[in-house]
């Protein structure tokens, strides 16, 4: 028996097939060495995103949103703000509040609003003007705290999982109220700002997807912001801001003057589409013709007794255009000019002009006729 040739086709279909199932091996080691970059965000469905959350949230009936604007738009309708932030937004980009960010979170706060900070305190500038007490961060986390003490917030729950690898110092203690603890340590704690107060996390995943079904970790969710009127997550601290619409910049003055116009708009329409008055009628165009001149100038004639020598003389002009037009003597015989007209309306015509000419006394009637005969001929024998 011969030896089967093996053909080119099935081994480039054998290498392609080795390329893509390496390839897939790379990126599949490639994505396990990236950290994960899921963020406690509303609109991440990841193992720290906060969707589970904010579903929860809406099922039990709470006012819930997204607040997408700047700090400092704040407003007395946001009762409660969460912000939360993992190692993960640092290493996007996003590793704290500006300066403008913490003064507006503090006049809020003062003015009477609710800030839970479901982040570990970095003690950079902003933990100073909010005054977040100081911290430390252990080599090994704790995955488990328990409450400090019967407190609404933390009513019916016996432990919290979580990854608590920062505390609060203990001398945190005189100034705050601690809501939970570990064995290390605080890793959360409710103080006053104004007439706001301020609730601090260690650990953002407490709320996270991966750990809301948890019994205790939703149950605390709901303790801590079931209460509130209106809770808003803060949106923009992941890079989902909403800038001001051009009617949110103009100043008072200029949505006065667009409402003016809007009204002056609606009345022109109204009055287009309803009738509140009878119609008045247009007066009609005062355009004269020839005709109008050649009635009135008969008529001043008529009431002159001038009738005969007017139309006499009108007549004699347009007949002496006609005869002059076909080249024939002034004192050719009318009948024989008209012989020469091709036309026969323009030769009953002429012929009626001279007839008219020779009236001793014309009517008004036949005045007006002789007048439009010689405007007539004019226009068709024109010298």
């Amino acid at each position: 028996m011969g030896q089967r040739k093996v053909s080119w086709e099935a081994v480039i279909g054998s290498a392609a097939l080795l390329a893509l199932v390496l390839l897939a091996f790379a990126r599949e080691q490639q994505h396990a060495a990236q950290p994960d970059l899921s963020t406690p965000s509303t609109f991440d469905y990841g193992r720290f995103g906060y969707t589970a959350l904010y579903d929860l949230l809406r099922r039990e009936n709470v006012s819930v949103s997204r607040f997408e604007r700047a700090h400092a738009l704040l407003s007395d309708a946001t009762t409660t703000l969460v912000v939360a932030q993992t190692p993960s937004d640092i290493l996007a980009g996003h590793s704290g509040f500006s300066r403008n960010d913490v003064v507006g979170l503090k006049d809020w706060v003062s003015g009477g609003g609710r800030l839970i900070l479901l982040s570990p305190p970095y003690g950079d500038a902003g933990d100073t003007m909010l005054g977040i007490p100081a911290s430390r961060e252990r080599q090994r986390a704790v995955t488990n705290a328990t409450p400090f003490a019967n407190l609404a917030v933390t009513a019916a729950i016996r432990s919290v999982r979580g990854d608590f690898r920062t505390q609060f110092d203990d001398a945190a203690t005189p100034k705050a109220l601690p809501l939970l603890v570990t064995r290390d340590g605080i890793v959360a704690l409710q103080y006053r700002l104004g007439r706001g107060k301020i609730v601090v996390l260690t650990d953002p995943s407490v709320f996270a997807n991966e750990r809301l079904d948890q019994a205790d970790n939703a149950r605390f969710a709901l303790n801590l912001l079931g209460g509130s009127d209106a809770v808003a997550f803060d949106e923009s601290i992941h890079g989902y801001v909403r800038g001001d619409s051009l009617w949110n910049v103009l100043p008072a003055g200029a949505h006065l003057a667009v409402y003016v116009v809007g009204a002056a708009v609606l009345l022109a329409l109204v009055g287009s589409l309803f009738r509140f008055a009878p119609p008045i009628p247009l007066e009609e165009a005062d355009e004269r013709d020839s005709s109008a001149y050649i009635t009135s100038m008969a008529q001043l004639l008529a009431r002159g007794r001038a009738a005969r020598k007017a139309l006499r003389d009108g007549a004699d002009f347009a007949l002496r255009a006609v005869r002059h037009s076909l080249g024939v003597s002034e004192r050719t015989p009318i009948g024989r000019v008209a012989t020469r007209v091709e036309r026969p309306e323009l030769r009953m015509q002429i012929l009626e002009l001279d007839r008219l000419r020779d009236l001793e006394s014309p009517t008004d009637a036949e005045l007006m006729r002789a007048g439009w005969l010689c405007v007539r001929l004019r226009k068709e024998f024109n010298e």
